[in-house]
């Protein structure tokens, strides 16, 4: 069985793909270029699609601009760490590409602004670097958590994702409602070792449906998936 540790870094990959917020991005006039980018409170994306036969640059070759991505210094957030760059042969990029750059808020706020600088080329010439501005609110991931009881185990869950700049609520097997689950992000329906637990066995046969993706936790998870007539897991936590 894995740690409950494990469990939670998986919830956390997971919610990331599910909470990206997609940015607004001011035009620009290279249409051999489609920009498009999203952002979470932690990492800020930016692709390029780039058309055949022109490319763009991840690195200083020398000639060519490479993606360059700056926060406003006056919105909820600053730079994090470095910008993560795609795979390139000889510093080029071709195709769909995808750049990260971590994040992290400076207070209470969401107003997330930057400006993206990339330039393209062919074999014969390079157009003049261009700028996009993106803006947009990336609020925190809400996660639900689903107990047999309140306790100190919800308790750790909950420090946990809360301190990994989640929004965190707990609620139990006998009192969870569909709206709860619909509300969220995430939900993830936690349970103890075999015969640990609260016996709460009819209420996770009975957990209500939801669109809201659902990480099942244990001995509770597998019978709650069963119930949902999900025919095929990745197997035991």
């Amino acid at each position: 069985m894995f740690p409950l540790r494990s469990v939670l870094c998986l919830l956390l990959a997971c919610a990331s793909a599910v909470a990206q917020i997609p940015l607004v991005a001011s035009d620009h006039e290279i249409r051999e270029v489609a920009l498009t980018a999203s952002a979470t409170p932690d990492v800020l994306v930016v692709e390029l699609a780039i058309a055949e036969g022109w490319h763009g640059y991840s690195r200083d070759v020398g000639g060519g601009n490479p993606v360059k991505i700056e926060l406003a210094d006056d919105c909820d957030f600053v730079v994090a760490g470095e910008l993560k760059v795609p795979a390139a042969h000889d510093g080029k990029v071709t195709g769909k590409v995808r750049w990260e750059l971590p994040i992290k808020t400076r207070g209470e706020g969401v107003d997330l602004r930057a400006v993206v600088w990339f330039q393209i080329c062919d074999e014969l010439e390079c157009f003049a670097p261009a700028r996009v501005d993106l803006s947009g609110n990336p609020k925190p991931i809400a996660v639900l958590v689903v107990v047999d009881a309140a306790d100190g185990r919800s308790a750790r869950i909950k420090t946990f994702l809360t301190e990994r700049g989640c929004k965190v609520s707990v609620t139990t097997y006998e009192e969870v409602k569909a709206a709860d689950c619909d509300a969220h992000d995430l939900v993830l329906a936690d349970s103890k070792l075999f015969r640990k637990g609260k016996r709460v066995r009819n209420e996770v046969l009975a957990f209500p449906q939801t669109e809201t993706p659902i990480i099942a936790v244990g001995f509770y998870g597998t019978e709650l998936i069963e119930a949902h007539t999900v025919a095929m897991t990745s197997g035991y936590i």
